[in-house]
């Protein structure tokens, strides 16, 4: 995954994730990661753990992803997962090269202070707000100009 942003509404895509959940007698944070064709919805994949489909809940929620899964562990009552605002991710896959500066006009850099760049090795992310899901997928947009120069290339 290259990028994602939210919230999608779609119920249905909530009643498989809880259902997923539910199956598991899991307790903590789940990333799923679905995609949708039509009006059928798939999981592509999902992860026991904090999962970079919801990093820019760092940003963009009242309570993040890691936190709750920390409270889910030792007990306590979850934190309110409503966005306040529009979010997605950028991940960086392979690039170091980049001018963050740039970046920084559309987003929030997460870097992760890896040593060596392989192809398609995550080295950090960039979580992007906005007013509506417009600006964010505008943001994406330049930030992949400005991160993938070359093209993707995965």
């Amino acid at each position: 995954m290259v990028y994602n942003y939210g919230p999608i509404e779609n119920g249905k895509i909530v009643e498989v994730a809880i259902n997923l959940a539910k199956s598991l007698d899991y307790v903590g944070t789940m990333g799923v990661e679905f995609m949708i064709k039509g009006e059928n919805i798939y999981i592509n994949e999902f992860a026991p753990r904090v999962h970079n489909t919801g990093h820019y809940t760092l940003d963009a929620a009242f309570v993040s992803q890691f936190e709750n899964h920390i409270r889910a562990i030792i007990g306590l009552d979850l934190g309110p997962t409503e966005l306040f605002c529009y979010a997605g991710m950028l991940n960086i896959l392979g690039k170091s090269d980049f001018d963050p500066k740039a970046v920084l006009k559309y987003g929030k850099l997460y870097w992760y202070g890896k040593n060596e760049v392989r192809k398609r090795r995550k080295m950090g992310h960039i979580n992007v707000v906005g007013n509506s899901i417009e600006e964010v997928k505008h943001k994406i947009h330049e930030l992949i100009k400005i991160v993938y120069q070359e093209g993707l290339e995965l």
